[in-house]
């Protein structure tokens, strides 16, 4: 990349959050159980603020302890004791703000989000949220979730329009508990800000790009790790009939890393499953010769017009509910194809397609029927 692409790409950056500016609340450290933490000042100067009231700042390099005491929050900026307090506020006074926090879990590392941090107290334990422009969130999720599955350009934007459709169809999913988003798979994965270059650049050419369906409405931009050569309808795997959830041929996804997979197991644990699970006939001889005997050339929806095989995969722990099933001496032998549940876009599939030179609104059509990707303003203007 030459270096007027390279000052481009930085003003273009830098305008991005005003351009469309959208603050995001979303829980870190979800998962965990939080007495004490650290807090550091990366870059710019942070101003904190205890009971919505101004009680100091921290520049850059310097850092704050917070602990619970007496079930309220106590603050030092080292030797000095900022007070008690039953929120916290520690907010960027700058362009830009970067900070570290450190939890006092040994089992917990370090992490390294942008812009600003909020901080209460929740059944005993901290409760901490990135209040964190869209885009910046954007970003992060994207080498959260799938940094080293590809280094494409293409791919990144494919993704960075997914996870930026996503949160927003979903910023109300943890609203009644004071925030829009955690940082786990619950939501979207999110344990870092983005320190990738193409991946910044990626969020950035997309910034403030949604996908919708033919009613302009944002769609549940459903993924999977490989089809495994078809997709499935959202409706025949969730019940939840959709116009863009539609089921396609995908060649793209064959001879991927995660395209095929075998379990082999004792045929009479087989048997003895489907007997205790699912109270299948295996005293019948045809039924006891067919439970050895089932094809899945292209996706069906049951295991011999009766067990549901999302719920096959889902006790077996399987990698896809896409598998045959064949004896081989006293064992059986799963053979299946695809990682994940099938619905909408194959990132494996999207990888091949952006080797053959499909762009990232190719790709995107080309699992998700009847859609456009538009600016969210427009639906904002619409709506």
């Amino acid at each position: 990349m030459n270096k007027l692409k390279i000052l481009s790409f930085i003003i273009i950056s830098s305008l991005s959050v005003k351009l469309f500016a959208a603050d995001f609340k979303v829980r870190i450290f979800s998962q965990s159980n939080i007495k004490s933490t650290i807090i550091t000042s990366l870059v710019g100067k942070y101003i904190i603020n205890g009971n919505d009231n101004s009680i100091g700042g921290i520049e850059k390099s310097e850092n704050v302890t917070i602990t619970i005491e007496k079930n309220k929050l106590r603050i030092k900026k080292g030797n000095e004791d900022l007070g008690l307090f039953n929120t916290l506020e520690i907010a960027g006074d700058g362009l830009k703000n970067i900070f570290k926090i450190k939890p006092s879990n040994q089992d917990l590392h370090e992490r390294i989000y942008d812009d600003d941090i909020d901080i209460s107290i929740e059944k005993g334990f901290l409760k901490i949220i990135n209040n964190v422009d869209i885009e910046h969130y954007v970003a992060g999720v994207v080498q959260s979730e799938i940094l080293g599955s590809c280094d494409s350009l293409e791919f990144f934007k494919i993704q960075a329009i997914i996870s930026r459709t996503y949160a927003i169809n979903n910023m109300m999913k943890h609203y009644k508990e004071g925030f829009n988003l955690c940082d786990d798979v619950h939501c979207q994965v999110y344990k870092s800000r983005c320190n990738n270059f193409q991946i910044l650049m990626a969020t950035t050419l997309t910034a403030g790009d949604v996908i919708v369906d033919k009613n302009k409405r944002m769609i549940s931009a459903a993924f999977c790790s490989n089809s495994g050569g078809e997709t499935i309808n959202s409706e025949e795997l969730w019940s939840i009939p959709t116009t863009y959830l539609k089921a396609v041929v995908d060649t793209f996804s064959n001879g991927m890393r995660n395209s095929s997979w075998e379990k082999k197991m004792p045929a009479r644990e087989w048997l003895n499953y489907l007997k205790d699970t699912y109270n299948y006939p295996v005293g019948d001889t045809l039924m006891h010769r067919k439970a050895f005997d089932f094809d899945q050339s292209t996706r069906k929806i049951y295991f011999h017009d009766s067990i549901p095989l999302k719920n096959i995969r889902k006790d077996l722990e399987l990698k896809s509910a896409f598998f045959s099933v064949k004896k081989d001496g006293d064992y059986v032998i799963l053979k299946g194809k695809g990682y994940g549940h099938g619905v909408g876009l194959s990132q494996e599939g999207a990888i091949k397609m952006v080797r053959y030179r499909f762009t990232a609104n190719q790709i995107i059509k080309f699992y998700y029927k009847d859609v456009d990707i538009v600016n969210y303003e427009v639906i904002k203007k619409i709506d």
